[in-house]
């Protein structure tokens, strides 16, 4: 019977902390004002800023430094997590080039 409480319990564990992959849309803005429309796939809510910049920069052949993302009219500091501001699946991102 404990072997069947531990299992159950680490069932649950692992369940609770289990995160549901998704994807954001991003709007990237040149600094010549011309936009460019993609989306990011396999993101959760525990992915960092930083992580994302990186892979729109790479998308955009940009350098990190460069880039700005934007949500909700906020700058998005790279030590946050997307689950910090509330970002989930289908949300829009503007991204812009310095």
């Amino acid at each position: 019977m404990r072997n069947d409480t531990l299992t159950l319990l680490c069932i649950f564990l692992v369940a609770a902390t289990a995160v549901e992959a998704f994807s954001v849309q991003i709007v990237h803005t040149t600094d010549d004002g011309d936009e460019k429309h993609f989306t990011i796939d396999k993101l959760s809510s525990n992915t960092k800023i930083k992580e994302l910049r990186t892979m729109v920069a790479t998308k955009v052949n940009a350098p990190n430094s460069d880039i700005v993302l934007i949500f909700n009219n906020m700058e998005l500091q790279d030590a946050r997590t997307l689950g910090y501001y509330k970002i989930k699946d289908g949300s829009t991102i503007n991204a812009e080039t310095l």
